[in-house]
């Protein structure tokens, strides 16, 4: 009841428009109260004007927490935060775990520390050029853009990239052996990789 108070007090700080709680009358009480008197529902309605996601819940986070109470907040836009916010993280997560990966598969491969760093190095340079495109494209074309948008460019650039990378290496083995210049070596390489 404290909390509720002081959410009502602080309706224009929070950028409440309106509360419902088990105190306004007794049909909400039989509603909003669980039979055992354990759970108590308050639904909270806010203004979106008052910030984003983000931090309205971090403000009502501060206000809700109570001592020896457990409070929680939840809702489609706050669910939908928590979502983008672990695809992000997991994002994240891919990008290091994919660049390990490749760095242990090429230094197993080719024996050699310069190549997985001038392969990761290219493959880098082609996701910053995607993320520039898709970013141009959503900014003027209006093209959907999401979470996974990065994601699939993760995956897709490192996986096809590293693949193509190993191809050109192995090509250029091959082509070094059969050319007497370096630079027929790369010509041919590229010509048949």
């Amino acid at each position: 009841e404290a909390i509720i108070h002081q959410l009502q007090r602080k309706k224009h700080e929070l950028g409440i428009a309106k509360i419902v709680s088990h105190l306004d009358n007794e049909q909400t009480e039989k509603q909003l109260v669980s039979e055992d008197g354990t759970t108590i529902l308050t639904q909270i309605e806010v203004d979106k004007q008052s910030g984003t996601v983000a931090e309205v819940s971090r403000r009502l986070y501060e206000v809700v927490k109570g001592e020896g109470i457990r409070t929680y907040l939840t809702g489609n836009e706050l669910v939908i935060e928590d979502f983008v916010q672990s695809t992000q993280q997991g994002v994240k997560k891919t990008e290091l775990f994919s660049v390990m990966i490749i760095i242990l598969i090429l230094i197993l491969v080719y024996r050699s520390p310069i190549v997985p760093l001038i392969s990761l190095l290219t493959v880098g340079v082609g996701y910053a050029v995607s993320l520039g495109i898709v970013a141009h494209l959503v900014h003027l074309a209006d093209f959907p853009f999401s979470n996974f948008t990065q994601v699939f460019l993760v995956v897709v650039l490192f996986g096809i990239g590293t693949d193509y990378n190993i191809l050109l290496y192995s090509r250029f083995k091959e082509e070094l052996s059969r050319q007497e210049r370096v630079l027929a070596a790369v010509k041919q390489t590229f010509r048949t990789a």
